[in-house]
């Protein structure tokens, strides 16, 4: 009901114009309700993997504060690259004068030879032999090589690794392991700048000294599920809320737009429901089983292995606890986590939503 006073508009009741076929586009895209139930003594709910991720998200936000600077500086390199150099109120006040905001780019040039030196000077895999005998095992690994690169079109990938490290100083790769189902087992792909973080207290060039390396992506929600089913309702949770963490200026370089991170656009329809997902592989101290003597020499032990077992039980060799770093790997949103573990069991399992 509607009542005028005074030329104003007061009382007014709005009412959400809802639109039937979105609504239900929209509840079939994300394959299920707005009811998502919590599992009970879910071993990730526990106050130990509470504390896990109240630490993980810690280092999470530690890193976009510290590297905020860079990656703004870094995205400006690139912006150079792409002809964007003129600042946005200089450039609305030529364009009010009329004028073009012109630009020559030398920079682009100058790039550009770089990256053809790296694309002229590509080269392939040779395994060189140790001895004579070891000439006919040289050669398969080498064709093996050859195959999976070219399987996995690795040069390219490796040249926009190096692209993005010649424009903006940093490049990443990922090389892993992966489903026969999902293609060839061994992979090697590029991965964007936006999406990594690292650590940022390494002192190392090789990165040997890294605590942690953190990969940031956004997912379609149903894609998210995936991960671990039983904890959808933290996909739910992470895409219908806004929080400090993923509405934060730190990501507006790899944000979508509001009315997409609402879940709907202004007329009602629907568009991609996602969620930004977290992926850390951090080390932590462990001591570690690992076998002494024979041919399992330095490999951790596995009981589960039947011929590392007899070896043992044979006295063929012995076991000798040690101290080491272990990788483990976290995959969480902004509202919990959706996995934990090491991460040499289970990579193949997730990397196929890494891509």
């Amino acid at each position: 009901m509607t009542d005028m006073a005074d030329d104003r508009l007061v009382n007014v009741k709005v009412h959400k114009r809802v639109d039937p076929i979105a609504a239900e586009a929209g509840r079939s895209f994300l394959g299920r309700g707005d009811d998502q139930a919590q599992p009970d003594n879910d071993p990730l709910d526990s106050p130990p993997m509470q504390a896990l991720f109240r630490r993980l998200m810690g280092f999470t936000r530690r890193e976009m504060d510290l590297q905020a600077e860079n990656r703004v500086q870094m995205a400006i390199d690139h912006d150079y690259y792409d002809h964007i150099q003129w600042a946005v109120d200089d450039a609305v006040t030529l364009e009010s004068r009329g004028q073009l905001p012109a630009v020559y780019n030398k920079i682009a040039t100058a790039v550009n030879w770089v990256l053809g030196t790296e694309r002229r000077t590509r080269v392939d895999w040779k395994i060189l032999p140790r001895n004579s005998e070891g000439a006919k095992a040289a050669e398969r690994k080498t064709q093996y090589l050859k195959y999976v690169a070219d399987v996995n079109k690795a040069a390219f990938e490796r040249s926009r690794a190096f692209a993005d490290m010649v424009k903006g100083g940093m490049g990443w790769l990922e090389d892993g392991a992966q489903n026969n189902d999902d293609g060839e087992m061994q992979y090697s792909r590029h991965a964007p700048w936006r999406e990594m973080l690292h650590d940022s207290a390494s002192r190392r060039v090789d990165m040997s000294d890294w605590r942690y390396v953190i990969r940031q992506k956004w997912l379609d929600t149903d894609v998210a599920e995936l991960i671990n089913p039983s904890r959808a309702f933290i996909v739910h949770k992470s895409t219908r809320d806004a929080d400090a963490l993923g509405s934060s200026l730190w990501f507006s370089d790899d944000f979508p737009d509001q009315d997409e991170q609402a879940g709907h656009l202004a007329d009602g329809v629907f568009a991609r429901q996602r969620v930004r997902v977290f992926e850390m592989w951090y080390r932590v101290p462990a001591r570690i089983k690992k076998v002494q003597g024979g041919e399992f020499h330095g490999q951790e032990y596995d009981p589960t292995d039947a011929v590392m077992r007899a070896a043992v039980e044979g006295e063929l060799c012995h076991i000798a606890e040690q101290q080491q770093m272990q990788v483990r790997l976290a995959i969480f949103t902004t509202a919990g986590l959706l996995y934990e573990g090491r991460s040499v069991k289970q990579r193949a399992k997730l990397s196929r939503f890494q891509g």
